[in-house]
């Protein structure tokens, strides 16, 4: 009779400790990002049907519950030697928090006057966080 009791019980805790891990993984892997970089933004924005104010800062345009597109044109005229890239996570609550990152242009052919990219996630994004990083050498 102990041993059926101790039986029960441990299956019970490896069903429990299997669920638990069940909802983790899902947990982590359904709000998995996609970051993909926009090569030709004039193009994209006509397609999509977005139009601009043409400003010198970061600006986001949802796309739809769950993407996002991010365009920085900081240096599309003054073309200095710094290369943009965006790093993003999603909060538990929806918040997209949006890292763009300044990183000093290895060769001229790296020097993005314009940068954008469409960040894309399994969950609805209720609301975005953008903020910048600078990584250039002093």
């Amino acid at each position: 009779m102990k041993k059926s009791k101790l039986l029960v019980i441990v299956a019970f805790c490896i069903v429990g400790i299997l669920l638990f891990c069940y909802i983790q993984y899902n947990a982590i892997h359904s709000s998995r990002l996609t970051v993909s970089e926009v090569t030709n933004i004039e193009e994209f924005l006509v397609e999509h049907n977005i139009s601009t104010l043409y400003t010198d800062d970061i600006w986001y345009y949802k796309l739809c519950n769950t993407s996002v597109l991010i365009v920085d044109r900081r240096n599309a005229e003054c073309r200095l030697y710094v290369h943009s890239s965006i790093k993003a996570g999603m909060d538990t609550d929806g918040t997209l928090k949006v890292i763009v990152k300044d990183r000093a242009a290895i060769s001229e052919e790296d020097i993005t006057g314009e940068y954008a990219a469409v960040i894309e996630c399994k969950k609805a994004i209720n609301n975005i966080q953008l903020t910048t990083e600078k990584e250039l050498p002093v």
